[in-house]
């Protein structure tokens, strides 16, 4: 089936469906029957037997999260879930590292942090892509390394935002398979991907003589392909330039650039 996008908020994905967390509980806060549940599905434009191609995009992680357990409820293998904004945590968990608020946030309403706390639901997988990521402990990034998750940095968006610096450097030491993306428009509005390779490139090259403690090129190139590529259901059909493999291909005169 065709890749359909969840998404609590209209028109914030461009063809996504509208999927509030509310529409998927019944009047006594439980999920609806799988009945019920499929029905609503039916309504929207979400098949649920295209399992492989069903990404949960959400504003909020209470959407996100009920979608990919009712999803699930319906026979389907574990859609992508992808848990936007993951800097701290805001009252929308989704948001859940971009900001130091949102990282106080998570601890004073669970007691910990954001995703030790989707951790408790089995959540944190290999399914699973943080978006943004600055304020995670190195406990938390042990376990997104651990559970074999995924990280998309929105470097110049964070600049841009003020909301901090994501230990990629960390990130590379641990394993974590780290994305590169521009969170909508980036720092100039251009969705410039060559301007934001660059930008992640030399904003983390911190002080020090030892190479191996900073990107390289090839790092953030891997990063914006096969690192983003992960990060989708088609992994293994994009991200490299394989025969037999999908891909856009955009011939750069390197003299212009």
């Amino acid at each position: 089936g065709e890749n359909a996008a969840i998404d609590p908020r209209p028109g914030h994905v461009p063809g996504a469906r509208n999927a509030p967390w509310q529409a998927l509980l019944g009047p006594d806060s439980r999920m609806l029957p799988a009945i019920d549940l499929l029905a609503h599905y039916e309504a929207i434009g979400v098949d649920p037997g295209a399992n492989a191609n069903t990404i949960c995009y959400c504003g909020s992680g209470v959407s996100a999260c009920l979608n990919v357990l009712a999803l699930e409820r319906l026979g389907m293998e574990p859609p992508r879930l992808f848990v936007a904004s993951w800097s701290g945590w805001s009252a929308d968990p989704d948001r859940a590292v971009e900001t130091a608020y949102q990282k106080d946030y998570a601890r004073r309403r669970s007691g910990g942090t954001a995703l030790e706390h989707i951790d408790r639901f089995g959540l944190v997988n290999e399914h699973l892509t943080i978006g943004h990521g600055v304020w995670l402990s190195e406990r938390d990034i042990d376990r997104v390394a651990e559970a074999g998750a995924c990280i998309c940095h929105n470097c110049s968006s964070n600049f841009r935002l003020r909301s901090g610096v994501a230990p990629l450097n960390l990130f590379e030491a641990k394993g974590v398979t780290t994305a590169i993306g521009i969170d909508e428009a980036g720092i100039n509005d251009d969705r410039d991907m060559l301007q934001e390779m660059r930008m992640v490139l030399n904003a983390h090259r911190v002080p020090g003589m030892n190479e191996a403690d900073v990107p390289t090129p090839a790092q953030v190139l891997r990063m914006a392909t096969i690192g983003g590529a992960r990060t989708t259901p088609f992994a293994t059909k994009i991200g490299t330039l394989e025969v037999g493999k999908a891909a856009d291909l955009v011939l750069i005169d390197a003299s212009q650039i």
